[in-house]
């Protein structure tokens, strides 16, 4: 596979996304773990958990093992080229877009929750998925 020419191309295809892009504006606020990230989305955990090493690999987010689970944030200790310029950019479109800002609300709400509880939630329901 090529190369890209431009340090900015990992970074800008990790954003064309928008189940990514709502996990970037829920991250504003501060940290969360992965069943949280669940609940907003409403999306599987394995489609979570692509969606959250890809944001990852392209240096956006950082993570930090709580128990069996991660909790992750946005990576301001040591961002990816351009990193700085596009969270400034998202702070300014999560306050002007309504789906944004809505997944802001929703985010803090969720964060409010027993801690533990939907992680316990998660981990049952992929309990009970499995064969």
């Amino acid at each position: 596979m090529k190369k890209a020419r431009f340090s900015i191309v990992p970074l800008l295809k990790a954003l064309a996304d928008e189940a990514r892009l709502r996990i970037l504006f829920a991250l504003l606020d501060g940290p969360m773990c992965v069943c949280h990230l669940v609940e907003l989305l409403e999306l599987p955990f394995p489609a979570v958990s692509r969606h959250l090493t890809i944001l990852k690999k392209a240096g956006v987010l950082q993570s930090k093992k709580n128990g069996r689970w991660n909790t992750y944030s946005i990576n301001r200790e040591d961002p990816p080229p351009w990193g700085e310029k596009l969270f400034a950019l998202l702070v300014r479109a999560s306050e002007n877009d309504p789906a944004a800002k809505a997944d802001r609300a929703l985010a803090a709400e969720i964060r409010k929750a027993v801690p533990g509880h939907l992680c316990d939630l998660l981990e049952n329901e992929l309990r009970d998925e499995m064969p």
